[in-house]
């Protein structure tokens, strides 16, 4: 692989040294620096404006995704291939939509970070199999969470009439219903949306765009 300038960003020594290690066995001859805090970080990349930056978002002084993503949006000629120490979907979210980037974790073997350090060269997006199998599982449970919550349109109509501050009875006269189904479904509804009362619940529907005021 032609030697990029290389930067790891990281305050675990050992988390570097195992890095250092990787990258002069993927490249001969390499330029590379080290940063502890931001603003080490900051006074780097003003000499080496471009290549591979190695981060641990969250093990670098005063760093963290989101002041990363600044970091990251100032020098868009960098290749930013994080070094996760946990699996944050969330935290992890903008970073990702940034298009090109890798991200492996520190458990990764190393055929993987090498695999990674050629998908950079490339300007490539790589994923470990770690931050994979973590990004499925959170998705299958939120996919999991949503089909079981999943309302019905008799429900959904409830919800709305519910917003309008009607009662149980009035409800049941606007839908020709019996109180007696009407509270069923007011019962059922509270627990699909994990909510206690018409008021969460109204308040939460509505955030979840499920009705519209």
């Amino acid at each position: 692989m032609s030697a990029p300038n290389i930067i790891v960003a990281d305050t675990h020594e050992l988390s570097v040294a195992g890095l250092l290690y990787l990258v002069h066995q993927a490249f001969e001859t390499v330029q590379v620096e080290t940063a502890k805090s931001r603003v080490a970080l900051s006074n780097v990349l003003k000499n080496f404006p471009s290549g591979i930056l190695i981060v641990n978002p969250y093990g670098v002084k005063d760093l963290d995704p989101a002041s990363l993503l600044k970091v990251l949006t100032d020098n868009p000629q960098v290749y930013p291939l994080l070094l996760v120490s946990r699996i944050d979907q969330e935290d992890l979210k903008p970073l990702i939509k940034l298009g090109s980037i890798g991200i492996i974790t520190k458990n990764c073997s190393q055929r993987e970070v090498l695999a990674a350090l050629e998908a950079a060269i490339h300007q490539e997006k790589f994923v470990c199999n770690k931050v994979m199998e973590a990004f499925l599982a959170v998705n299958e449970a939120a996919d999991n969470s949503q089909s079981e919550r999943q309302l019905s349109e008799r429900e959904i109509g409830v919800i709305r009439l519910i917003a309008k501050g009607m009662s149980t009875e009035e409800i049941g006269e606007e839908l020709h219903l019996s109180p007696h189904t009407i509270h069923a479904h007011r019962k059922n509804i509270l627990k699909k949306m994990n909510v206690k009362t018409p008021v969460e619940l109204v308040v939460k529907a509505i955030r979840e765009k499920l009705i519209s005021v």
